[in-house]
This record gives C-alpha cells, structure tokens and sequence, in this order.
C-alpha cells in the first residue's frame, strides 16, 4: 500500500514543480523587462540600477525557491484526483534606496518644468496679445466700414470733390491774370487741405474694404483713381513749396516744367466729380444712360460715314468731270466745298450737322445742273429725317433700359413699393387679424384708394374674386400679409398681370 501511495504521489510532485519552474520563469522574464523600462527612463542611472538588479534577483530568486518548496509540501498533504491547478503570484518591488544623485536629478527635472511653464505662459500671452490686436483691427475695420457707407460722409467728400473742381477752375482763371507769379500761398494751401481731405478718405476707404477689395473689388477702379490723384497731389504740392523757397534762377523753370507734368492729374481731380453720380439718383441714370449708349454710338458712326463717303464719292466725281471738259470755266467755291473726296466729305458732314448753312453748298452745285442740287437736297432729307432719327430712338430705348436695368434704381422702386403694399395692408386689415377675407377685400376693392394702388403697380383685374384667387398663394382662402406683400411683387407690371387671367 505504501508502494502505491508513494507511486501516487510521484506523479502529482513532479506536476507542481513543473508549475512552480513556469511560474518562476515568467517571473524572471518580467523582472528583466521592468530593468529594461527602468534603463531607458534613467540612462543617467544605468550603473546603479544595475548593481541593484543584481541585488534583488538573488533575493527574488531565494524568495520564490522558497515559495516553491513551500507550495510544494503544501500540495503533498492535499487529497484529491490531481486536477492541475495555475498559481500566479507576483511579488512586489521592493522600495529602492535614496542615493545622492537624486537631488541633482529632481532639480533638473524642477528646470526642465520651470522651462515648461514659461513657454507655456509666454504662449498664452502671446496668443491674448494677437487675439486682442486681431479684435481691435475688427473693431476699427467696422467702425471704418460704418463710416465709408453712411450717408453723411459720402455727401460731405461729394460736396468736397466739387469743391475741389472749382477751386482749380478759380486757380487756372487768377493765373490768366498772373502770369508772372508761380505759385500763390493761399491756393498752395488750398491745395494741402484738399489732398489731405482726399488722404483722409482714401485711408478709411482702405481701412474699411481691406486690400485685397480694396485693389480688386467691384469699386477698384475709383479707388486707383483716387491713388491716382492723391499721391500726385502731394508730390505738387511738395513741388510749389521747393519752387516758392527756391531762389536759383535756374532752378524755378525746371521745377516749372516738372510742375505742368503732375498739374495733368488735375483733370483726373475733376473727374472724381463724377463720383457724386452714385448719390444722385437722376444724375446717376444720365451718366449710366450716356455709357451704355456708346456702343450704338459706335455702330451709328460707321453708318454715317458710310452714307456720307458714298455721296461724297458722288459729288466728288461729278466735280471733277466738270472741270476736266470745262477748264476754262474756274469756279472756286465748287472746289472749295467738293474738289476732292476728304473736302466733299467734310462739307456732307457739316452741312448734317449744322456745322454751316448747307444751302451755300447746294448752290456751288449749280455749274453740275438741277440734278446734282437735288441729289444733295435728298441726301440732306434723307439722312436728316431717316438715319438720325433713327439713330436718336435707338439711343432713347438704350437709355430706357439702362435705367430698368440699374440695381440701385429697382432697389429704389422696390422699396417703394413695399411702403405701399404696407401702406394698403393697414387699409385692408382693419380689425389687424392679420388675415383678410374675401369678403373684406371686396368691400375694399370698390374704394378708389385700392384701384389706385393696383393701377399704380399695373395689376389690372376684372373683378375682386380674380384678384383674391391671385394674391391668395397657398389655397386656403385667405390672405396673410406675407401672401400680399410677396404676391404684389410678383405681379405687378403690365408683363406679370397677364397671370391674373
């Protein structure tokens, strides 16, 4: 019996210190990574923590050899079949020494934080220094950007560019009467406080747009036109004051001649005159009319001058068969107004336009016969009654579309419009439900303030029911003033008020 026990229990010894062996391997196995970890945290440290691993892992080691003979003896006395059972123990660093180098380390280490929370702080004040500039600059481009678009200072620089262009005027006509004398103190200071106005407009301008929309936005080209002014306004100015202090002789006529080359801006100055057009609306739609209309004017030319050339080319030969087989007959007049295709043309052009009595050049015909008097009459007629005419209505439907095409003058209309619509809905909405009936609109539709409104926008209808079915867009038989307002619109016009059959 002792025999068999003993063969029982053979088995079970040999499996618990093969479990005992796995376990002490794996234990080692994590030792020596947490020496590697440690190493590469504290190169500084290699040495040391060296010669203490090798302190410790005989320790360790002695330690779990004991555990081993411990759990070994403790599995002999237990009863069982001999199921394998997995005992995972880690035993738990033993607390390191102080040594004198750790003082040293940890100040580094203070540094290094220290160094750390500097940057950190400097970051951070760099950041509220940007953000605070970057809010200031928004602060002054909407303050700038207010300024540029509002009402009173558009007026003011309007009056002062104008201004402006009669001041030069003034100065040109007091110069006809002092020839002799350059440069007068008190138009010199004139001229400062102008460029300095113009400076000053030109800055909130820049200011308020930015440079990129400034230099290549809707409204660059009044801006380079104001550079083009201003900065050789200065550049005179700083040349009347070297000029009025100069006491060379020689060196007053050369400024002079630099002078007259920068007083050529001043045209450019007048012209900034035509910047009050974006506030006169009237004004507006004349200078948008005339430039619009320049490409007719183009196109109307070429057809004058082809009439014009044809007849000339007429008269021109007729002429000078005339004189070829009458040359003992010398009339003067003749050649005069028709002696060559540029004299011919030129007196068909002036006698068009008015330029002198064109009955003068018809009667140096006379010599040609009646039929030459009359070929010039129906020239006359024909390019005075027909092609001018004409020429006048194709400018007048141009200009009449310009002005239905300006944005600003629609705007204009369209809020017109809405004050009237808002005026109307208060008439129609007594009781201010904010809906009306078909019954209030038909008692509303017979008054005359309300046919008024409706023959004012070209709303045109046969009855009050068909005017309510057109105005009331979503169905439901009422009116909201949502409905009327955007209806109206829609509507109105003699185009848009077929849709209301």
């Amino acid at each position: 019996m002792d025999t068999n026990c003993t063969e029982h229990k053979d088995p079970t010894h040999k499996l618990v210190e093969e479990v005992l062996e796995r376990q002490h391997g794996e234990l080692l196995l994590r030792l020596e990574k947490w020496l590697s970890k440690l190493e590469e945290q504290l190169p500084s440290r290699e040495a040391r923590d060296l010669d203490w691993a090798r302190e410790v892992t005989p320790a360790v080691t002695n330690r779990l050899s004991g555990m081993s003979v411990r759990s070994a003896r403790s599995s002999r006395n237990r009863t069982g079949t001999g199921d394998e059972e997995d005992i995972r123990r880690e035993e738990k660093p033993q607390r390191r020494s102080i040594h004198s180098d750790d003082y040293e380390l940890a100040q580094s280490e203070a540094d290094r934080v220290e160094s750390m929370k500097n940057m950190t702080m400097a970051s951070r004040q760099t950041s509220k220094t940007k953000t605070k500039l970057q809010s200031w600059a928004k602060k002054i481009q909407q303050r700038s950007a207010k300024i540029a678009n509002s009402l009173a200072f558009n007026i003011f620089f309007g009056v002062v560019i104008v201004s402006n262009s009669v001041f030069l005027g003034l100065q040109l006509e007091w110069s006809a009467w002092q020839v002799d004398q350059l440069v007068e103190p008190a138009f010199l200071a004139g001229h400062l406080i102008y460029a300095t106005l113009f400076s000053v407009e030109m800055s909130i301008r820049f200011i308020a747009n930015g440079p990129r929309t400034y230099f290549f936005g809707s409204s660059c080209a009044w801006n380079w036109l104001d550079i083009f002014v201003v900065v050789p306004a200065w550049v005179e100015i700083c040349m009347d004051i070297a000029s009025a202090n100069s006491s060379e002789p020689g060196t007053g006529a050369s400024n002079f001649r630099i002078i007259r080359v920068f007083k050529l801006t001043r045209l450019l100055q007048v012209l900034r005159s035509v910047r009050i057009v974006r506030f006169v609306s009237a004004f507006r739609a004349l200078v948008y009319s005339v430039i619009d209309t320049t490409r007719q004017l183009l196109w109307a030319m070429v057809l004058l001058i082809l009439i014009i050339y044809s007849f000339g080319i007429l008269f021109t030969d007729a002429v000078l068969y005339h004189l070829f087989w009458f040359s003992e007959i010398e009339d003067a007049e003749l050649k005069k107004y028709f002696g060559s295709v540029f004299h011919s043309c030129t007196t068909l052009f002036r006698a068009l336009m008015n330029g002198f009595d064109w009955s003068i050049a018809a009667d140096a015909l006379l010599p040609l016969g009646d039929f030459w008097v009359q070929l010039f009459h129906l020239y006359i007629a024909f390019c005075g009654l027909a092609v001018l005419n004409v020429i006048t209505g194709v400018f007048v439907n141009s200009a009449i579309k310009t002005r239905e095409k300006d944005h600003e003058t629609l705007m204009q209309n369209m809020y017109k419009l809405k004050d009237l619509v808002g005026d109307l809905w208060t008439k129609l909405d007594k009781a201010g439900a904010g809906k009306i009936t078909i019954t209030e609109f038909e008692q509303m539709f017979e008054e005359e303030d309300m046919r008024a409104f409706f023959g004012a926008i070209e709303m045109n209808a046969m009855d009050a029911w068909t005017l309510f079915d057109s105005l009331d867009a979503d169905g439901d038989h009422l009116i909201s003033f949502e409905e009327f307002k955007e209806r109206c619109l829609q509507l109105h016009g003699p185009a848009r008020s077929v849709d209301l059959f």
